[in-house]
């Protein structure tokens, strides 16, 4: 299993459960598990904004997935969320 954290700022509007289905769709079946573990907002985040902390775990069912394709699934994830709900990501 691969674990990645992401950190992931939206619209205030934008609900959490939203941005994660976001994210299990990205990740198109290599998604095992995703855990919410920190909502922000204030300072240093603009007006309006709200941090989403998310831990990943990617794992395929027929092989271990090598860092580059990992790589991948996150580029994809991140380029989805910023289509689809405005976000940004911290680092």
């Amino acid at each position: 299993v691969a674990k990645r954290d992401l950190a992931i700022v939206v619209s205030e509007d934008q609900p959490a459960a939203a941005v994660l289905e976001e994210v299990r769709r990205a990740a198109k079946g290599l998604l095992v598990r995703q855990t919410l573990f920190d909502a922000y907002s204030g300072e240093p985040l603009p007006p309006g904004r709200k941090s989403l902390a998310v831990a990943l775990e990617l794992q395929a069912p027929d092989r271990t997935l090598a860092d580059q394709e990992i790589d991948k699934v996150m580029e994809r994830i991140r380029k989805t969320l910023q289509h689809r709900a405005g976000a940004t990501f911290r680092a």
